[in-house]
């Protein structure tokens, strides 16, 4: 949440709408992979982009796909305002012939659409229409949620357009930025879109004058169609990526492999140097990237991308397709890899633009990011389970089991995942990790459902049932443990200028001590928390911070309202294991699949894949659970007895159940 951000603007120039929007579109990119005022991955560009795949790749015969791109059409139309003010006629039709068969036609039209989308038809209809939405006198719930929706759409098809999600999550607090003053003359813009360069003017001081009066004299409605013209304006760009190459050695001066060319920076570089600086010296040759072997080798990729962030993966892209080759012909040991955290990007003229020093692991840095025996033996959450597991791992009626073999299997499977470095890789090891703990049938059970009423019980669909079952017994309690967190960070105002104090949340401090909300190592309750909401909720005009309050309040309090929200939040997991499940079946049987999205895909596999492999080990070497059927049997019985009180309104203790 942005505290600081309005300092310099007058009391009343920004409205809570635009504040809102920027709060919220923070919330749902830093928010990713939380349970709540997180991203999701889907808008009508995406499904278009999905029905296209599915006839073209698969001939639309998977029953499941094509009842899944159903409802989200249906969706679209129902729900999604620009959908129906603007499409409703392409998606009535995409919705009528995806219940057909003719699927020609059916592609025809989607390409039609496609062709719309992409030509940025899409989104300046949606960026006009949050604008509206921000500069409207409307302050009512309904404009909130809008605002966030057509949040939601903007972020995933900014992600469609090449935008880096760092850019993307930097980009309303840009348009808001001002300006630095340094020495009180020499001004460093902050606004990111004045279109003023510096060799352009005669002197610093003239730039200086200039940038400020253009910032100072920006009105809110030119700062928000700054954003859309960036965009809208932005082409696609042609990079050099220089990185360090391991596998591969050479005297040559330069080798060219398509867009790739390797050469040894000792005797050839690539990046202008400064006029001062001695380029006999080694100690100034960055392209060495600080190696000492006289004939290790660099590779110069070129590349073209609308954001410069996302050049480095689209190089280490093109490195892997011709590392798959050279590995197909030469059989040499040592691994083909190319250090991609360390890098120099530069214009086609070898001007260097950026350089990066990721936190991947190299060997001078192994101290530093190893795992550490004193945190195992600490008295930390995570100490306490791993001594508890370890403990039950080797007894030999746990060894001997088909599910200790299976857990093992599996995660052996999460860790490969974890330690791969390319997103295809590590969403196949995190699918295998969770699609072999649910082949769980003894050979006499074969062809008879266990847990399922109605679908086939295959891996994929348990999957789809029995991982929101798992969210269902997180998501009651993160949602309070989330909004303790944030309030308790906004509360705590040392440093805080006193603008931004109230444009956070300045409650009493009985109040605070009350609900706990000092900071403190020790473990705290969150019940008078909880009681509350309503108390400190008097305390701020931010809605994003109501908004939030107000929702956990409704849910901890309204049963009707914890049970939509929970039936909201398994829609939207069952929904992103469908698209996991996709994008495996797109890398293993098509090699072809939305690159802008993957690992953002990626992200999720791993969540859910790490939930299911923490929640296995817990119930099946410290609750003492036999076999993965009794473990499986007991979650999805739970969680329905769960969703069956609240259905039925009976007085439970959301916060306090439990689903042992």
């Amino acid at each position: 949440m942005e505290l600081f951000l309005w300092d310099d603007f007058k009391d009343g120039e920004i409205n809570e709408k635009i504040k809102y929007w920027v709060d919220i579109w923070g919330e749902l990119i830093k928010n990713f992979n939380k349970n709540s005022y997180g991203l999701n991955l889907s808008n009508p560009h995406i499904v278009i982009k999905d029905i296209i795949d599915e006839i073209e790749f698969n001939k639309m015969r998977n029953k499941e796909n094509k009842a899944f791109l159903l409802k989200q059409v249906n969706s679209f139309l129902k729900n999604d305002k620009l959908i129906k003010d603007c499409y409703k006629v392409e998606f009535e039709s995409i919705r009528e012939y995806l219940n057909s068969d003719k699927h020609e036609y059916l592609l025809v039209i989607c390409k039609q659409v496609k062709k719309a989308f992409e030509n940025n038809g899409y989104f300046k209809r949606l960026y006009s229409r949050l604008k509206k939405s921000l500069l409207s006198s409307d302050e009512g719930e309904e404009i909130f949620k809008e605002i966030n929706s057509i949040s939601q759409s903007l972020i995933v098809e900014l992600i469609l357009n090449g935008f880096h999600l760092d850019s993307i999550k930097r980009m309303p607090v840009e348009i808001f930025q001002n300006y630095m003053v340094i020495e009180n003359d020499y001004i460093v813009p902050q606004y990111p879109y004045h279109r003023l360069h510096f060799n352009d003017f005669k002197d610093e001081k003239t730039y200086s004058e200039v940038v400020r009066e253009v910032i100072d004299n920006l009105t809110i409605v030119q700062r928000l169609d700054a954003l859309s013209e960036y965009v809208l304006g932005l082409t696609s760009k042609e990079y050099y990526v220089i990185v360090p190459i391991e596998g591969m050695i050479g005297d040559v001066r330069e080798r060219e492999i398509g867009d790739v060319l390797f050469y040894n920076p000792r005797f050839y570089q690539h990046v202008k140097r400064d006029e001062f600086i001695n380029v006999e010296s080694e100690e100034e040759n960055k392209e060495l990237f600080s190696r000492e072997k006289d004939r290790l080798l660099n590779a110069r990729v070129k590349v073209k991308c609308v954001d410069w962030k996302s050049a480095k993966d689209l190089a280490n892209d093109k490195l892997e397709e011709i590392f798959n080759v050279l590995r197909c012909i030469y059989k040499t040991k040592c691994k083909f890899k190319a250090i991609t955290n360390r890098y120099i990007l530069t214009d086609l003229l070898g001007t260097e633009l950026n350089e990066g020093y990721d936190l991947e692991i190299h060997e001078i840095d192994k101290e530093m990011y190893s795992l550490d025996m004193k945190d195992i033996f600490s008295d930390s959450k995570e100490e306490t389970f791993f001594e508890e597991v370890s403990n039950a791992m080797y007894q030999s009626n746990k060894i001997e089991s088909i599910t200790y073999q299976k857990l093992m299997y599996s995660l052996h499977w999460f860790r490969k995942g974890e330690e791969s470095k390319r997103a295809e890789d590590r969403l196949l090891n995190y699918w295998i990790a969770m699609e072999n703990l649910m082949d769980f049938k003894s050979s006499s059970e074969e062809g008879r459902n266990i847990i399922l009423n109605k679908e086939k019980e295959t891996s994929f669909n348990l999957i789809k049932e029995l991982i929101p079952c798992l969210e269902i017994m997180g998501y009651k309690n993160s949602i309070l443990k989330d909004l303790f967190r944030y309030v308790r960070d906004l509360t705590y105002t040392k440093g805080y200028s006193d603008k931004a104090t109230k444009q956070g949340l300045e409650l009493p401090e009985e109040l605070r001590k009350q609900c706990n909300l000092i900071h403190t190592e020790e473990r705290v309750s969150l019940i008078p928390f909880l009681k509350n909401l309503e108390e400190i909720s008097k305390y701020t005009e931010r809605e994003i911070i109501k908004d939030k309050i107000h929702f956990a309040y409704q849910f901890y309090n309204n049963n009707k309202f914890a049970e939509n929200a929970i039936q909201e939040r398994i829609k939207v997991v069952q929904d992103e294991i469908v698209y996991i499940y996709r994008y495996r079946n797109k890398i293993v049987h098509n090699a072809h699949y939305d690159n802008a999205l993957l690992p953002h895909i990626v992200s999720k596999a791993k969540e859910y894949a790490n939930s299911l492999l923490m929640r296995i080990m817990y119930d099946y070497f410290i609750s003492d659970e036999e076999e993965l059927k009794d473990i499986y049997f007991k979650w999805h019985f739970n969680s329905s007895i769960f969703m069956k009180n609240l259905r039925g309104n009976e007085e439970i203790d959301i916060i306090n159940y439990n689903f042992e």
